[in-house]
Formats: structure tokens, sequence, C-alpha cells
């Protein structure tokens, strides 16, 4: 299987600068719809990072320093490929 991965940067806007209300905020923001996702937070060598972790996909929420926005590592697993 392939993983793909998307990085981006989420300024500040509305989302929190501490990852454990940025964790409670993802969880009320996705609701129902993120209930088969684990969501938490994390120690990483860059910092504590919020992870939010599906069935095939992991972000990776990491705070930027003065708390100036998120980097966010988004993995995605991909199906099967098939040779023709």
């Amino acid at each position: 299987m392939r993983t793909h991965l998307l990085v981006s940067l989420m300024p500040p806007g509305e989302t929190p600068a501490d990852p454990e209300a940025f964790a409670a905020w993802i969880e009320v923001r996705e609701g129902e719809e993120g209930a088969g996702r684990g969501i938490g937070v994390v120690d990483l060598p860059a910092g504590r990072a919020v992870r939010v972790a599906g069935p095939t996909s992991l972000d990776l929420h990491v705070g930027l320093p003065g708390g100036t926005g998120y980097l966010t590592l988004s993995f995605l697993r991909a199906g099967r490929r098939h040779d023709p």
C-alpha cells in the first residue's frame, strides 16, 4: 500500500494555541462524524502535537513557536495499486 503526505500551514484563526484545547476543539467541530477517530495530544521531538488517527489516515498538528499556528502533516493510506 502507498501512503500520501500533505503538509500544510494552519494560521491561528479560530484554532486554540494550547494543544489540549485544540484537541477538544477538533472533537467538538467533528461531532458524530469524527466518532471513529482517535484524538489526543502526544509529545514529539518538535514539541506537543495533536494527533488525529482514523482507519486510513493520521493527522499531526504540530504547534509553531509563539502560538502562531500549526504545521499539519496529513498521512493517508491509499488503496492498493492495480497494475494493468
